[in-house]
């Protein structure tokens, strides 16, 4: 996974070894590893995305999660999924990310799941694949 942020840096995502920072200005690598003693780490190494939303907030999203990396501070804010919490995303391995009109950032997941978070009401909605229900998302085979 690559980005090219607006801060004149490119994001590299890798799968196993983490986050790398490649800075253009400095031509110097940072690199940004899971540290199961450090909350502030990324939960993860296997990157599945990285984005930037309209806010300039980079989003990476892990199989065990999505991060928010605050880049100034050199820390990430971790999501995951919480069973016994409906604010939460609707499981921990996401697959791809955007952003609506509206500034709604949407993640989808690997077991046909979506999360849409809406951060400035801190409301998380939840859309899953159940079968015989109308208003259901439809799963990968077509239905």
């Amino acid at each position: 996974m690559l980005l090219n942020s607006y801060t004149n840096k490119l994001y590299i995502g890798t799968f196993g070894s983490g986050l790398n920072i490649y800075d253009f200005k400095t031509k110097k690598f940072s690199y940004f590893l899971f540290d199961d003693s450090n909350q502030d780490s990324i939960s993860n190494n296997n990157i599945n995305f990285i984005f930037q939303d309209s806010r300039k907030i980079l989003w990476i999203g892990t199989n065990v999660g999505l991060n928010i990396f605050e880049e100034l501070k050199g820390k990430f804010i971790r999501y995951s999924n919480n069973v016994n919490s409906k604010n939460s995303l609707s499981e921990n391995n996401t697959s791809s990310i955007c952003e609506d009109d509206k500034g709604l950032i949407l993640i989808s997941t690997s077991k046909n799941r979506l999360s849409c978070i809406d951060f400035e009401n801190e409301i998380y909605t939840i859309f899953n694949n159940e079968k015989n229900i109308k208003r259901s998302l439809l799963n990968n085979v077509g239905q």
